[in-house]
């Protein structure tokens, strides 16, 4: 049981320009070149391998967030990428020039899964039936070469390779945690997408990228992006918000993005939309992965109970990021004005960011009522007997000790108070939130 959200067809590009307050906002309502559904036909999916494959985590010691390095060359150095020399103008390359291009259009029988880990094979299949459009996000990043470039206005090159393989975040030794794991590694993989698809999306659109641009391309669906590019230098550290956020609503990620070293301290609000939105891709599987968490239970209750586990705490991480972005802008509006009206008049980043919040909100909602729903089912097969309690679930049935699981994380209490307070009114009414998803939520609750 999947829900998809779409707010149309509507791409959003703006392209960098000079002075960025004028009209320099280039608007494309159009598919992505060469984009193909990812909705395609898939068999029924077996069920998954009795006991499990024993994995390791493949990552290098201490790696464990998507770190970009980009080289940027200058006319004149002669330096070759690619087969595109620097002081090669930007007028001059072709489409089909090898820099710009590497990447096939997409179709879904192109990628073989390797079943040599039946574990991992089996949660690849049920992602690529389930969860059709984070499949699409993995295999256009697959396609992506080593290494990507592109020419900026000022004649430079801009060279960046690619940060990760595409499922170097899978791990784990069962059904249940590699599933949880596919979770993080599209999260992980939607950042290094959401920075390295840029050059071969604004190449498509005929963009120009600005050396002293900072940019995000925030990927929702296979036909819904939206390309932000803001001045680097009027972007600040999060952290300089830790004295306006209390002792008390300090939740869990406070420390990674407010007082951590994460790219939220050099890239700012873009590096909390684009965590904002990773979090939602990775909710958004976890949430159309219900059907696969229940074949791999031992019965459907279990897989139910398995797939609220993981999901509580993504699906509660919107109402942190959601904070620390109200809290960046209340900042910004009152200390840096300039910077603040820089940033509401880029068309790119409100809509980008209104769809997200919005998509998260709705996904949040339809969290809530599948689980109303898988509660009335299994109340009504005279097996279980489920109720809530606060945030809680509880299952009973004969023979078995009861159990719970916490329906989502304490953020959401803790934040959505101020969340809901008048303190972020005028900011919602700049970037035109005040009536957009994010302010309402329909708790499940027991009959």
């Amino acid at each position: 049981m999947g829900i998809l959200i779409r707010l149309g067809f509507l791409l959003t590009i703006v392209a960098g320009a000079t002075n960025y307050l004028d009209a320099s906002e280039v608007h494309v309502t159009e598919k992505i070149a060469g984009i193909r559904s990812a909705h395609v036909p898939a068999p029924p999916l077996r069920p998954p391998p009795e006991g499990s494959t024993s994995a390791r985590r493949r990552t290098r010691p201490g790696y464990n967030s998507i770190q970009i390095a980009i080289s940027i060359y200058p006319p004149g150095s002669n330096r070759k990428v690619s087969g595109v020399c620097s002081e090669t103008d930007a007028s001059e390359l072709k489409k089909d020039d090898p820099a710009f291009c590497g990447m096939s259009v997409f179709d879904d029988s192109d990628f073989e899964i390797d079943y040599s880990n039946k574990v991992f094979g089996w949660v690849q299949e049920a992602t690529r039936k389930f969860s059709p459009d984070s499949w699409y996000l993995l295999m256009q990043y697959d396609e992506l070469p080593g290494v990507s470039q592109c020419v900026l206005s000022c004649g430079r090159i801009m060279e960046m390779p690619k940060p990760a393989e595409t499922f170097q975040f899978l791990s784990g030794d069962n059904v249940f945690d590699v599933m949880d794991r596919m979770s993080t590694n599209i999260h992980e993989i939607s950042h290094a997408f959401s920075r390295k698809n840029i050059f071969k999306y604004a190449w498509e659109n005929d963009i120009t990228l600005e050396m002293g641009n900072e940019g995000r391309l925030i990927y929702l669906t296979p036909s819904e992006s939206y390309l932000i590019t803001y001045p680097r230098d009027s972007l600040f550290p999060a952290a300089r918000l830790a004295r306006n956020i209390p002792e008390s609503v300090r939740t869990l990620r406070y420390n990674t993005y407010i007082s951590g070293s994460t790219s939220t301290q050099t890239h700012g609000v873009l590096a909390l939309l684009d965590e904002l939105n990773a979090y939602f891709l990775g909710s958004r599987f976890r949430y159309e992965m219900l059907e696969a968490y229940k074949m791999a239970g031992n019965t459907s209750a279990d897989g139910f109970f398995e797939w609220i586990s993981g999901a509580q705490g993504t699906m509660g991480a919107f109402f942190e990021i959601d904070y620390f972005i109200l809290e960046y802008l209340l900042y910004m509006k009152s200390h840096h004005p300039r910077r603040y009206e820089l940033l509401r008049s880029n068309q790119s980043f409100r809509e980008a960011w209104l769809a997200v919040r919005t998509s998260y909100s709705s996904l949040l909602n339809g969290y809530f009522q599948t689980i109303n729903d898988e509660m009335k089912d299994l109340n009504a097969s005279g097996e279980f007997e489920l109720k809530i309690d606060n945030n809680r679930i509880l299952i009973r049935r004969t023979g078995y000790k009861p159990s719970s699981r916490l329906i989502i994380s304490s953020a959401m209490e803790r934040l959505l108070p101020v969340l809901q307070s008048s303190r972020y009114l005028e900011i919602k009414q700049d970037f035109a939130l005040a009536y957009a998803g994010g302010s309402s939520f329909n708790f499940p609750v027991t009959d």
